[in-house]
């Protein structure tokens, strides 16, 4: 039976009832069949999913509306669809044989039974939207969001009636009349009518205008008057209750008449006085027509009515009574006013949660038949695809390629001396490593480290010859005090090689020290060009490209440049357009599933992909005029760049950057050639303080020898006896042989300057690495050859020790 919710005064749609039914014993034989006793095996359980969901659908035309009743009505949908693709029910032999039961929702003592799949599902559909409106029907409508659900509710509840139009259409004969396209055409209509007053509740909560109001309600009072005229079909022309057809009229005069009287409250804000009073005539008229035919109604509607007509009537009365003091003005008929447009703020929503591309149910069932036409759909596509994105990627080579060959945008970039814009790739690298070597800043620091290196050489040699010169001076008073009685080795006999070291070292700084002056004599008369070599100021240094004074051409040098600047912005625009392109040729690939359109097609397999593949014709149009419009552009593009670069004279300017790209490489050239020598420098320091201080140290180690050793004699003398061996002299003698062992003499060691040009720089003095090599920039060796101590000399001293 019809229902009215009293509340709200909406009317809603039973669900259909239906009856029991064996799905799975007739599908599973129809598998095994087909598919073969494993797959028929694992699909065992997904039957027994969906017969389940089945018995609770059935349970569902018992109890109320609610989210859980829609979302169980909506899964077993989904389930349908699946089945749909996967086992034919009919009564065909050869197919699954399964009778479905439903009765109609409007009589529901007719019952109606098919073996069709497509039955099943509209009688669901039905009830899903029959869900819908019974959920909206007893929606809250005292507040604007319980106005808003269930506008939403009944515009889903259109869509889903909508949808059962569609797939009745494959439903055999004999058909339920609730499930044809008149009745259906009707309830997607009410709904949508429902759903339109829903906004007009909402609009007046939320005070809106009058004209606004007045708009809703006139559009609202139309979708009642045409679904009333539905009625009049002769299918359903006695199918529906007259309950329904005096409710639909009943909701279409009085929003007809609230229509009037927000008019005319517009009217009166417009002090239109003869408006005003001929709208609320009318609207009184239609309400006092409503409310005769509203006595069988709910007591909400009835009430609705004689407050809304009491209203009008008693804004009519003051009017008229204001006219007739006051104003004066003639009223002309209603039909001489100009009508109120409706607005229409509703539509038919698709049904949500019925997509069932990725259900779980029967995934491992797939016709052999349709997998090999899904594998050759694919190949077709995949062809489709290749082709067009092969002529996309051939025509972004091709303008890398012109571009290229033309020297574009650089050419451009050259008149804006955009930063580095004009240097060449290989001098641009150059700079941008001298940059990454802090430039002279860190040949600043080299030399600093050199000076005080040297100097640190310099105050060890004058330590060394202090404790031989004490040393010396030490022997000499004691050998004048106790004369042949002082029988130690003289020590200027014994500090020799030492002697002779210290003049080497000192000969060696020497050298060094010219070099120094040589060197960094360079770096502060380049100090300033080397401070310069930076990509930025290199770049500011090249030419720029600018038209000469003298225009030859008579072509104005702005109107070209804009010209071609342009061309290459269109230009860049089409590339980017191929990328997107691009992407949605793959988008439309991983979203083309034909599947369920091979399971459930009886044609012929070409007809399908021939069909099917006409969704590609779009992008392979837009892949036509994008490559179109680059070959347009870049024939436009070397048009512009010859009159470019005759007006610029760029041969002219190309000569002069290769000029001053030159002087920068002798600078750099120059700069690693300092760089070098003073890592040259700092190389020959370094070896010298390791072979000055290793020096150092054997120096304080003889002078305190001899210090023990003429404590040792000093005794000897005072006592009258000499050392034999035992004593001091015994324990200075192991002392002497453990820090000068015996080794075997070898010749003196000399580092190559070679190798000493080479060698890395100390990690320690320099604060970070070298930049990397540069063998072109290498200079000639400055520095001497450190002569280090040789093994020999320490033998001597041993021996003679």
């Amino acid at each position: 039976m019809p229902m009215s919710c009293a509340a709200s005064a909406f009317l809603a749609v039973h669900c259909k009832r239906g009856e029991r039914c064996d799905l799975k014993g007739p599908i599973l034989r129809y598998a095994k069949r087909v598919y073969g006793a494993q797959h028929a095996e694992d699909a065992a359980s997904d039957l027994d999913e969906v017969q389940t969901l089945r018995n609770e659908v059935l349970a569902i035309s018992s109890g109320g509306p609610n989210d859980t009743a829609r979302d169980t009505l909506s899964r077993y949908c989904r389930a349908l669809s699946v089945m749909e693709t996967r086992f034919p029910i009919s009564k065909d032999r050869d197919h699954a044989q399964v009778n479905f039961t439903w009765m109609e929702a409007l009589q529901p003592r007719r019952k109606m039974r098919q073996p069709n799949i497509h039955f099943e599902k509209a009688s669901v559909l039905f009830n899903l939207g029959a869900i819908l409106s019974q959920q909206a029907a007893v929606n809250g409508m005292r507040t604007p969001e319980g106005c808003k659900e269930a506008c939403s509710a009944f515009q889903e509840a259109a869509g889903v009636f909508q949808r059962v139009k569609d797939v009745a259409l494959k439903i055999g004969t004999p058909q339920a009349v609730d499930l044809s396209a008149e009745s259906l055409g009707l309830l997607e209509k009410l709904m949508l009518a429902q759903a339109q007053e829903c906004v007009f509740l909402k609009a007046s909560m939320d005070k809106k205008t009058a004209m606004v109001l007045a708009k809703v309600a006139k559009q609202t009072s139309v979708l009642y008057a045409e679904t009333l005229s539905l009625f009049g079909q002769p299918l359903v022309k006695d199918y529906f209750e007259r309950h329904w057809l005096g409710h639909v009229q009943l909701k279409s005069w009085m929003y007809d008449g609230l229509c009037q009287q927000k008019a005319a409250e517009h009217a009166a804000a417009t002090e239109d006085m003869a408006g005003e009073i001929s709208r609320l005539r009318q609207a009184s008229a239609l309400l006092h027509r409503a409310g005769k035919d509203s006595k069988t109604m709910s007591q909400d509607i009835q009430d609705s009515i004689k407050s809304a007509e009491d209203a009008v009537n008693t804004r009519l009365s003051r009017a008229e009574k204001d006219n007739a003091a006051v104003y004066l003005v003639k009223v002309q008929q209603f039909s001489e006013l100009p009508p109120v447009e409706g607005a229409l703020l509703v539509n038919s929503s698709p049904p949500t949660k019925l997509d069932a591309s990725n259900e779980h149910l029967f995934a491992s069932l797939v016709p052999e038949s349709s997998a090999k036409g899904l594998s050759r759909y694919a190949e077709l596509v995949d062809e489709i695809i290749h082709q067009e994105t092969g002529k996309l990627e051939s025509a972004t080579d091709e303008a890398r390629l012109k571009l290229t060959e033309w020297e574009l945008p650089g050419l451009l970039d050259a008149i804006e001396n955009i930063r580095g814009s004009t240097l060449p790739d290989g001098l641009r690298q150059e700079l941008e490593e001298v940059e990454r070597a802090n430039g002279v800043t860190y040949l600043k620091e080299m030399s600093a480290q050199i000076t005080a290196l040297c100097q640190t050489g310099h105050e060890d040699l004058i330590k060394c010859e202090t404790e031989l010169d004490e040393e010396a001076k030490k022997d000499a008073e004691l050998r004048k005090q106790y004369g042949d009685k002082w029988k130690p080795p003289a020590s200027a006999s014994l500090t020799t090689h030492f002697r002779k070291l210290l003049t080497t070292y000192r000969s060696n700084l020497s050298a060094a020290s010219h070099s120094d002056k040589v060197v960094l004599e360079k770096l502060a008369v380049n100090a300033t060009t080397f401070g310069s070599l930076t990509v930025g100021t290199a770049a500011a240094r090249m030419p720029r490209l600018v038209a000469p004074i003298v225009n030859l051409a008579g072509v104005d040098p702005t109107t070209v440049v804009m010209k071609l600047r342009t061309c290459l912005e269109q230009l860049n625009s089409v590339s980017a357009e191929r990328a997107g392109l691009e992407d949605a040729l793959k988008e439309r690939k991983t979203k083309d599933n034909i599947l369920p359109k091979l399971l459930s097609s009886a044609g012929s397999q070409d007809d399908l992909f021939h069909n099917e593949l006409k969704k590609y014709d779009d992008l392979k149009a837009d892949v036509k005029d994008n490559l179109e419009k680059q070959a347009q552009l870049l024939t436009d593009i070397g048009s512009a760049n010859v009159s470019f670069r005759e007006t610029f004279n760029v041969p002219v300017w190309k000569n002069q950057c290769q000029i001053a790209a030159k002087e920068i490489k002798d600078e750099i050239r120059l700069f690693y050639e300092v760089r070098d020598n003073l890592g040259e420098g700092m190389r020959f320091y370094m070896s010298l303080q390791d072979a000055v201080r290793t020096m150092l140290q054997q120096t304080s180690d003889f002078c305190m020898t001899r210090r023990m050793q003429r404590d040792e004699y000093l005794q000897s003398v005072s006592s009258q006896r000499s050392p034999r061996g035992g004593g001091m002299f015994g324990i200075f003698k192991g002392m002497r042989d453990q820090m000068f062992p015996r080794p075997s003499p070898a010749p003196a060691v000399q580092q190559p300057p070679q190798q000493m040009q080479n060698a890395d720089l100390h990690p320690e003095t320099s604060g970070r690495s070298d930049p990397p090599s540069q063998s072109q920039h290498q200079a000639l060796p400055l520095y001497p050859s450190l002569q280090g101590l040789e093994r020999s000399q320490e033998l001597h001293l041993h021996n003679q020790t």
